[in-house]
């Protein structure tokens, strides 16, 4: 299973700049600092669970129905977060 495009999940250049200037205003460890780094952790967590579907879906085997509904229900908390 190959890992998900860093480019889909990566920061943006707006995310970048905002970090950079939000951690010189209100220093790294502040809500305006780390939304957008945790946005980027969702979108890789999101990233990596649907390869696993896509590669589960290739696949079948005992529980394999079982296990990607789990990950749905994850995908679908994730979003929820952010």
């Amino acid at each position: 299973m190959s890992a998900p495009d860093q480019k889909d999940w990566a920061m943006t250049d707006a995310e970048i700049e905002s970090v950079q200037y939000d951690a010189d205003l209100y220093g790294v460890e502040s809500d305006e600092v780390q939304a957008p780094i945790l946005a980027v952790a969702r979108r890789r967590a999101l990233a990596e669970l649907k390869a696993i579907v896509a590669r589960f879906d290739d696949l079948w085997f005992d529980g394999a129905a079982e296990a990607i509904a789990v990950i749905h229900d994850r995908i679908a908390e994730i979003e929820a977060e952010g």
